[in-house]
């Protein structure tokens, strides 16, 4: 998917949980239809939980619908994977 301004994709899994985009932790792309985001773990992984941190400086509802998708399936970008 696209990146906005410095909303690099990496800043999602920095360990950095602070929800204020302003402050350099947050990933965002720009506006599109179905924008999407992918990590590879490199390696197999048993995955029990995802934790997801969605800003708290505005902008909330742009999370409404998302959906996670675990698998290593890369078509569609990973959307044929395992809800």
């Amino acid at each position: 998917s696209s990146v906005y301004a410095a909303g690099d994709a990496e800043k999602a899994v920095d360990g950095n949980r602070d929800s204020e985009y302003r402050k350099g932790s947050c990933t965002l792309t720009k506006t599109e239809f179905n924008p999407w985001w992918r990590v590879d773990l490199e390696n197999v992984y048993s995955i029990s939980k995802v934790a997801i941190t969605n800003r708290e400086d505005c902008c909330k509802e742009r999370l409404r619908g998302a959906q996670i998708c675990i698998g290593n399936n890369l078509l569609d970008n990973g959307n044929n994977n395992e809800l």
